[in-house]
């Protein structure tokens, strides 16, 4: 499997600032292609997957994403069955978007949950922001 370095995700938003870059410059004015053109850019940078090193070791628990750890927390999982820790990390507009699993394993429990998109920089926003929780059983 041949692995892109934009997540798909992020393809449509390219393509519309490049097609909205393309039609500027040939309708309006090529000076103005500029403004749409760094936003394809910078979508292009948001939307990047790089490589990453993964050692191979077992026993290490990796990060799963980019970022500054806002909170590490226990709470009572409905996966786990018992007291676990919660790791609340935030991701500025500079970070790779690219969550990966910590761990190798399969993936056994998933819970989404539709909360309010307030400014992630917050700290509770970890409790009341949209979020996506995976169990993987390992």
């Amino acid at each position: 499997m041949v692995k892109l370095p934009i997540v798909k995700e992020g393809w449509v938003f390219i393509g519309g600032f490049a097609l909205i870059t393309a039609l500027v410059a040939l309708l309006i004015d090529p000076v103005l292609s500029i403004i749409p053109g760094i936003l394809a850019l910078f979508m292009c940078f948001f939307f990047r997957n790089p490589d990453r090193d993964v050692p191979s070791d077992d026993t290490i628990i990796v990060s799963p994403a980019d970022g500054t750890v806002m909170d590490v927390v226990e709470v009572d999982d409905s996966f786990v069955e018992e007291p676990c820790n919660k790791v609340i990390i935030f991701l500025s507009v500079f970070d790779v978007h690219v969550n990966r699993a910590p761990i190798e394993g399969e993936i056994k429990y998933q819970h989404y949950i539709c909360g309010q998109y307030k400014p992630a920089f917050q700290k509770s926003v970890g409790w009341v922001n949209e979020r996506h929780s995976i169990g993987l059983d390992n």
